[in-house]
């Protein structure tokens, strides 16, 4: 079984493997990535989540990026081909440009250009991580909302916006993409309500962690705790799930919590982070509201 059975320790003989058919015409580059996945023995894992392995494959001295889907996850896959195809009508650097997708091994696979760089959180994971000037995580905000505003022309929303769903692609200038959209939403579709929480503890909103309604700026909450985490180093509510949740519910003291971080953000910094952690998502600022905000203070901080 191919897809998550990919992983570092469970690399399957090429003749444990299904071959794909031969292709028609119009389905050559998804017959090839498919015979690449089957034939190689050594793939090149570049990222892993809780239901899926990421592979870059080459294909006719192309790169392409394989996301091979645990088979339980059949909705989320989906959805997120369905958001990737609709995208890719923005013709966007934001968000990963798809190509194909198929079944192979009884896992889903979808696939997109390789996308050069590295995750946000590797970034900061790294040596001194935190040692970032102001203007850089106001350009990198900036380049966030970007991508999130070109979201909402499709009326969705990401819903598990965090800093290993961010791809570096240059820092200088900060070019950003962001990925995984497996848990993406039109807002606008079912009420905005969600049957089941979905999301990361640490930067999940209160409306999907507690079941509510969830609105086109409900992103914007997770943007602001990674502001917070690029400029002071710490999860302004925590990560544990029990803090977690006891910490937002009492989160019209972030003001104070963002006057008091070790490290002083700035007037416009407070300013943002705070508009941004409003507890209801109904008086919490927009994307193009904080946009504006931006663009206010570029002539300080964006070139």
């Amino acid at each position: 079984m191919l897809g998550c059975c990919l992983g570092r320790n469970q690399i399957h003989d090429e003749e444990e493997l299904e071959s794909p058919t031969r292709p028609t015409s119009n389905e050559e580059l998804k017959f090839n990535i498919q015979k690449q996945l089957v034939k190689t023995r050594r793939h090149n894992h570049i990222g892993y989540g809780i239901s899926s392995n990421v592979f870059k494959i080459n294909v006719n001295f192309s790169n392409f990026s394989c996301k091979i889907i645990k088979e339980n996850w059949k909705k989320e896959t989906q959805n997120e081909i369905n958001v990737l195809r609709n995208i890719k009508l923005l013709n966007t650097d934001f968000f990963p440009k798809f190509q194909c997708s198929f079944n192979l091994n009884e896992c889903e696979v979808i696939c997109y250009d390789y996308i050069e760089g590295i995750d946000l959180q590797n970034l900061i994971s790294e040596k001194n991580p935190f040692e970032y000037k102001e203007n850089d995580i106001i350009y990198l905000t900036y380049q966030i909302l970007r991508g999130l505003q070109e979201l909402l022309t499709l009326d969705y929303v990401h819903l598990d916006l965090k800093p290993e769903n961010i791809i570096i692609s240059s820092l200088n200038p900060i070019k950003i993409t962001i990925i995984d959209l497996s848990f993406t939403e039109n807002y606008k579709d079912n009420n905005g309500k969600k049957n089941k929480v979905q999301g990361t503890i640490g930067y999940i909103s209160p409306e999907i962690l507690l079941y509510k309604t969830f609105y086109k700026n409900t992103d914007i909450w997770s943007l602001g705790i990674i502001i917070y985490l690029l400029y002071t180093s710490t999860f302004i509510f925590g990560i544990d799930e029990e803090t977690y949740t006891n910490n937002i519910e009492s989160s019209e003291c972030v003001h104070n919590l963002v006057l008091n971080s070790q490290n002083k953000l700035s007037l416009e910094l407070q300013n943002i982070v705070s508009k941004c952690l409003e507890y209801n998502a109904i008086n919490r600022i927009s994307v193009n509201s904080l946009i504006n905000i931006f663009y206010s203070i570029k002539d300080l901080y964006i070139e």
